[in-house]
């Protein structure tokens, strides 16, 4: 069965939606940490201080990486097994 005939999606569509809203989240965490890095240096500038805090010290490559992978796998098993349909028997129970 898939979406369009009113059925499931099928566990492999399932996943990659899972894995896609994974690394959007890490995306938007990750922009998190480029903007607080821009305040930062926006902020020494505006002190009128000689060195600029370096991106490193707010993106750290292979953690990031780790999490951004254990996001994608989470979300991968999240969106495996797609919730059952409502109808109205469901609700009674």
């Amino acid at each position: 069965m898939s979406a369009t005939d009113g059925g499931q999606v099928d566990w492999i569509h399932g996943a990659v939606y899972g894995a896609v809203g994974g690394a959007l989240i890490e995306a938007l965490v990750f922009n998190g940490r480029v903007l607080a890095w821009q305040a930062a240096r926006r902020r020494a500038r505006d002190a009128k201080r000689r060195k600029l805090p370096p991106l490193r010290a707010y993106v750290d490559p292979p953690a990031d990486l780790a999490a951004a992978v254990s996001r994608l796998l989470l979300g991968a098993l999240a969106g495996k097994r797609p919730p059952r349909p409502m109808n109205r028997l469901h609700l009674l129970v």
